[in-house]
């Protein structure tokens, strides 16, 4: 996972005709719907867009966020879909978090976590998280997502999504509308939401 943090800034193409913006979407996410405007030309005082969390997934606890003035974190930021300003990208920012194994109680996140430390310093948007979804674990699929990202616990239902019929009219001559894709800026995590986060996962645990 460090390759899609380093390699896909390094080796993107250089030069004063390459692209300001590197665009990124994880193999499991599945667009349901015709859309627009997923990637744009970032304003200058945005560094980055990505899609929104159900939790705040993050390899770090909430007394690090208290104590750490450094660690600055978007609210449920999610890695699988992202659009990142090639000059907001921080090298040094992300060898100091590398370096911290304190930082990595949750191999999974460490990414993700690495991510949003970066996405906080060049500040960062969240798109709709009604049009790009997470599906919950049961019951119907989101239905305004225009897409999926199956994770870990919910991939299984890639099938289902995939399996079902695909939305069309009963005029054959009617073309669906592509959705804009809308966005808002990130709010910043703070200890006590992601202690409540911690907690939230706790109970589940004993529960089951």
């Amino acid at each position: 996972l460090f390759l899609k943090l380093v390699d896909l800034i390094a080796l993107a193409p250089d030069g004063p005709t390459s692209e300001e913006s590197v665009a990124y979407v994880d193999a499991d996410v599945l667009f349901v719907r015709p859309l627009v405007n997923l990637f744009v030309d970032l304003p200058r005082n945005q560094g980055a867009v990505f899609m929104a969390d159900v939790q705040n997934a993050y390899s770090v606890r909430s007394w690090h966020l208290l104590f750490e003035p450094r660690l600055k974190l978007p609210a449920r930021l999610n890695s699988g879909l992202f659009q990142f300003r090639r000059d907001a990208f921080d090298p040094d920012l992300l060898e100091w978090f590398a370096a911290k194994p304190e930082y990595r109680f949750s191999a999974p996140w460490i990414e993700q976590t690495a991510w949003a430390l970066l996405a906080a310093k060049a500040r960062c948007s969240l798109y709709d998280a009604d049009q790009i979804a997470i599906p919950a674990p049961s019951g119907p699929l989101p239905p305004a997502a225009v897409a999926l990202h199956f994770v870990g616990p919910v991939r299984a239902r890639l099938a289902e999504a995939l399996a079902a019929p695909a939305r069309t009219s009963d005029d054959p001559t009617e073309i669906e509308i592509p959705i804009g894709i809308r966005s808002a800026p990130a709010q910043r995590l703070t200890p006590w939401a992601l202690a409540a986060t911690e907690a939230g996962r706790l109970l589940r645990r004993l529960r089951s």
